[in-house]
């Protein structure tokens, strides 16, 4: 009887072993495929942010008819696009700010995946906090999540000036 328990004993620990060995594994699993998924993420949001930058600082500078005293306004509120602007309808960077999700793909081999793209961007002072008043300097964030994570996968934080 005593070996019996014994021998129960000792298969009970061999299973409690081997199942630590497969959650350290699945864990390793995961943990790789979440770094991979940063990864892919941070091309996309540098991808996203360097077409952000390619456009004007503001609309004064995309268009210079419109320089004059009256056009220092907070062009991030005075500038109303119809609800569902695309991406695409942006002339400057203001534009950018509260577009719809975006989806993009990246694109590996065979595989692509789908990344939602957020975009924000804001007036900030010199020390880089939030300014409600139209200032010389714009951040803007852009943040990419994907619907199998709960939190962004990357935060892409860049100024710019004229």
């Amino acid at each position: 009887m005593t070996q019996t328990m014994l021998a129960l004993l000792a298969m009970m620990i061999a299973m409690l072993f081997s199942l630590n060995q497969q959650q350290g594994t699945l864990h390793d699993y995961r943990a790789m495929v979440h770094a991979d998924m940063e990864l892919m993420a941070g091309g996309v949001a540098l991808q996203v942010m360097e077409t952000v930058a390619s456009y004007p600082f503001d609309k004064a500078t995309a268009f210079p008819e419109y320089r004059d005293e009256d056009f220092k306004v907070n062009a991030l509120a005075a500038w109303p696009f119809p609800e569902g602007r695309r991406f695409e309808d942006a002339l400057a960077l203001e534009d950018f700010n509260g577009i719809e999700t975006r989806k993009v793909d990246f694109q590996s081999g065979d595989l692509t995946l789908s990344f939602d793209v957020d975009i924000r961007v804001d007036y900030v002072d010199a020390a880089m906090q939030h300014s409600a008043a139209p200032t010389d300097t714009k951040a803007v964030l852009v943040t990419v999540s994907h619907p199998r994570f709960q939190k962004p996968l990357v935060q892409l934080s860049r100024s710019f000036s004229p």
